[in-house]
């Protein structure tokens, strides 16, 4: 009687750890699921991934004079991007005030 209680109560560890071991694995998908900033971002990976891949493709189909419009529009517009880099905070917060007021102008002009 006793082996058979030991082999219960084993048999009832086994079940434990088993339990336990897909509750982990439940907690985890969970996680994941709900995680949005990962999603997210794998997301936009993903898409930007997608979209780099179209764009190479579409530049390579493409004939030489217009690939070499978009070469010229390339390194015209790398400056200017790089020179905007450290005031992107304050272009974002610019653009949000200017669309704010055009907001506010249009309700007013609506109330007349």
């Amino acid at each position: 009687m006793t082996e058979e209680k030991a082999a219960g109560e084993a048999e009832i560890r086994q079940e434990i750890d088993r339990t336990r071991a897909d509750l982990a694995d439940t907690v985890d998908a969970l996680h994941d699921k709900l995680d949005v900033k990962a999603r997210a971002k794998t997301k936009a990976h993903d898409v930007s991934a997608s979209v780099s891949s179209t764009a190479t493709k579409l530049k390579a189909q493409a004939p030489p004079p217009v690939q070499a419009a978009l070469d010229r529009g390339a390194s015209a517009v790398a400056p200017a991007a790089a020179k905007a880099q450290p005031y992107r905070f304050q272009i974002a917060w610019g653009a949000g005030a200017a669309l704010v007021l055009l907001a506010i102008v249009r309700r007013v002009r609506r109330s007349r």
